[in-house]
């Protein structure tokens, strides 16, 4: 009876480190963290404002698609500090793919230009943020362990959607007919 328990007490105990993880449980990081800042909509089903997201993956690929990069962010007035902790292995299931860590920040900005300092062990990455009603730029000044996948990001602009269709060669002409049904019964104006 004795042994039952030890056993089911180490199983517990082992269960439980596994799943919290701490600083130490971190991998490090390798290679550069990829960011961008773009609007984004919290979910597909959402009718609102889009939001201001810093959006992070790693050059480094792994062997499950959800590796995560684990952060931490505090905001003082202009001024955003990022401490990157590290990369998380994932828990419990790997989802059989291959990708890098990612990470997602809401940033709830207005307009303004902002410092956006990145924090490695003993590195920071200093950006400035512009964020006007037409683009989100990034602006670097100085760079060791990240880059921006693009400097700018326009803007949707208010009272708008995007339409896009995909189909099989065969049924491509479903799309266009879609699509000429749609300019002739709403009145809409394309852009580019």
């Amino acid at each position: 009876m004795r042994p039952r328990i030890v056993i089911i007490a180490v199983f517990l105990i082992s269960t439980f480190l596994a799943t919290h993880c701490s600083i130490s449980d971190l991998l490090p990081l390798q290679g550069k963290i990829l960011f961008g800042v773009m609007e984004s909509q919290r979910s597909s089903d959402c009718n609102c404002v889009p939001d201001i997201t810093l959006v992070m993956k790693t050059e480094q690929i792994y062997g499950c698609l959800n590796f995560q990069i684990k952060t931490d962010m505090s905001r003082s007035g202009g001024q955003i500090d990022l401490k990157i902790l590290g990369i998380k292995s994932p828990e419990g299931y790997c989802l059989t793919a291959l990708g890098p860590a990612t990470a997602r920040q809401v940033l709830d900005l207005p307009a303004g230009t902002y410092a956006l300092n990145l924090y490695y062990n003993y590195a920071v990455d200093r950006y400035h943020l512009i964020i006007n009603a037409d683009s989100l730029q990034v602006v670097s000044t100085v760079s060791f362990f990240s880059q921006p996948e693009f400097t700018v990001f326009w803007r949707f602009p208010p009272n708008s959607f995007v339409y896009l269709c995909g189909t099989m060669t065969e049924t491509s002409w479903i799309c266009d007919d879609f699509l000429a049904r749609l300019l002739g019964e709403v009145d809409l104006e394309e852009f580019n």
